[in-house]
């Protein structure tokens, strides 16, 4: 499922770039046991080079946000692992996440 709700929190110009922090929500599909799970979700003028961090506010027990990257333009992809290393499956529940983002001058950003 991609994410929902994505809000934009924080914007700020400096000197050599943009700085932005949104949220979103995600409802994760189900993760197969020790496997990672890509969702992605749309963030308006999110282009290839941009440096994406992503944080699970209340991540549920075995699951970690192993990272994001832009993956087409205004599309990032958010990268789950499944921390469980038998053979359960993770369904976790809707969770919020902070994602932070660096837009370097150059790109689409007025230095």
């Amino acid at each position: 499922m991609a994410g929902t709700s994505v809000t934009k929190k924080t914007e700020l110009q400096m000197r050599g770039g943009l700085f932005q922090s949104w949220t979103f929500v995600l409802d994760a599909a189900s993760i197969a046991a020790a496997a990672q799970g890509i969702e992605t979700l749309t963030l308006p003028g999110a282009r290839a080079g941009d440096q994406v961090w992503v944080n699970a506010r209340a991540p549920e027990a075995n699951l970690i946000a192993a990272g994001a990257k832009v993956t087409d333009n205004d599309v990032v992809s958010v990268y789950l692992d499944n921390n469980i290393t038998v053979t359960t499956a993770l369904d976790a529940a809707s969770t919020t996440f902070d994602l932070f983002i660096i837009k370097f001058a150059g790109g689409d950003v007025a230095a």
